[in-house]
């Protein structure tokens, strides 16, 4: 891959984090039968093993290690955690953007994760699929952009290279294999199978319309389902991924006051059929 985890190894292996997981442990009961972080990640990594344990664990450690201080170190121990998902990610990323460096991209899947990891509302059910669903799309806008910078793409053009991005996601998509435990597949086929129970609900709330499209397991599935049930047309589907996504200005789009406003109210209509679009296949 280009890339080494043994520095990560060596420091979980170091006494600073033998003292960290050892006060972890009498923290957590659910931690008290794992004598040591292999043995965690060994039960993480076995899908056979207590889907509820592994969700109270792992909700419990990303909160603490918020807390920041010695709790840092445990930034090490999620990028092992997620090495599987880290690796699948790498290698389907290349496929889609041979262009980009070895180093730059593991870097860019790292630093999602535990930018995630830090900074996300993280819900204390499903929370690796969660976690990859959010990587997956953040290095997804990461490698749109690198794309439409190599081909001086323009808003609007209707072959530019976001469809050519997305052409290629359709035949090398970000899959959510590689999470720690397997809830994962459940929730990308809620979305492949017309959005329902669950994963649509989790797209908006009453008062806001639709919100956090980022926390979809595969947000390039929904919008290609959107476009091609013409819910949404292909410049709605560019404004979304740009703003929504990306989480780009839409003033930076337009060129007028007028240009900007007449955005503003395309976007504002995609997303309200979204919703309604949702809701009504969700029933």
């Amino acid at each position: 891959m280009g890339f080494s985890f043994a520095g990560l190894q060596k420091e979980l292996e170091s006494a600073g984090f033998r003292t960290l997981y050892e006060a972890l442990r009498a923290e957590c009961p659910h931690l008290a039968s794992f004598a040591d972080y292999r043995a965690l990640i060994d039960f993480f990594h076995d899908r056979e093993t207590d889907y509820e344990a592994k969700d109270i664990i792992l909700h419990h450690l990303i909160g603490v290690s918020r807390h920041g201080g010695k709790y840092e170190a445990l930034a090490a121990f999620f990028l092992i955690l997620f090495m599987p998902a880290i690796a699948r990610l790498y290698t389907r990323g290349r496929r889609i953007c041979p262009e980009i460096g070895d180093d730059d991209l593991v870097q860019e899947i790292c630093l999602a994760l535990l930018q995630t990891i830090r900074e996300t509302e993280i819900a204390p059910c499903r929370v690796a699929g969660q976690i990859i669903g959010k990587v997956k799309n953040a290095i997804q806008a990461i490698l749109r952009r690198r794309i439409k910078e190599g081909g001086h793409a323009r808003p609007g053009s209707r072959e530019g290279p976001a469809q050519r991005f997305a052409k290629k996601q359709h035949n090398y998509p970000f899959g959510d294999e590689g999470a720690p435990y397997g809830w994962v597949e459940s929730a990308g086929e809620a979305v492949a199978d017309g959005f329902g129970g669950e994963a649509a609900t989790d797209l908006f709330d009453a008062d806001r319309g639709v919100y956090d499209l980022s926390s979809v397991p595969d947000v390039s599935a929904l919008l290609d389902d959107l476009e091609r049930h013409k819910v949404i047309t292909r410049s709605d589907r560019q404004i979304i991924e740009t703003t929504v996504i990306e989480g780009k200005q839409l003033k930076a789009l337009a060129s007028t006051p007028a240009d900007y406003q007449r955005m503003k109210k395309r976007r504002q209509r995609a997303l309200r059929a979204i919703r309604e679009h949702l809701i009504k296949n969700q029933k």
